[in-house]
């Protein structure tokens, strides 16, 4: 056998195996249609949907009612912890309330004493002693006023983050 012919046998059988992987549709258009369809389910609340308690059921008899005692259990139960946290701030604004309205009786009385004590020491010539008294008073009590305010802010903060 010559080469020419080899060669020739060679091309005929490419040729051949060519044909074969070819579909059988080979040079005519082909038309593929694809359909999608997506379905989106929204569900709000802690129960699920009848038909969802439904299929619960199917899978194991008695889940779907299981589903359903739980949450009530937890909504009774969510209840109770706001209901104790409105308890404990009622009490605690009537015993802050009490100790307020203490501190600032003493407050009061204690600004009085101090502007006595000035006018008593400006009427016996000590001017420059009652002005700086004065002076004192007034930084001591804004002090008091501001670091007391940033102190009850942080233990409210630290309250607020217990109840939770």
């Amino acid at each position: 056998m010559s080469n020419k012919s080899r060669n020739r046998k060679n091309r005929d059988s490419s040729a051949v195996a060519k044909s074969e992987r070819q579909p059988p549709t080979a040079g005519k258009p082909v038309t593929v249609q694809r359909q999608e369809i997506h379905q989106q389910v929204t569900r709000t609340g802690p129960i699920p949907a009848p038909d969802e308690l439904a299929e619960y059921e199917k899978f194991q008899p008695g889940l779907g009612a299981l589903i359903v005692t739980q949450w009530q259990d937890e909504s009774k139960h969510r209840r109770k912890i706001e209901q104790d946290s409105l308890e404990f701030d009622r009490d605690m604004n009537k015993r802050g309330l009490g100790f307020m309205r203490f501190g600032q009786i003493l407050g009061f009385l204690g600004l009085i004493s101090i502007i006595v004590l000035a006018w008593h020491m400006v009427s016996n010539g000590h001017a420059k002693v009652a002005s700086a008294t004065v002076i004192a008073t007034a930084a001591a009590i804004s002090t008091a006023f501001v670091w007391g305010r940033k102190g009850r802010d942080q233990i409210e903060g630290e309250t607020r983050k217990s109840k939770v």
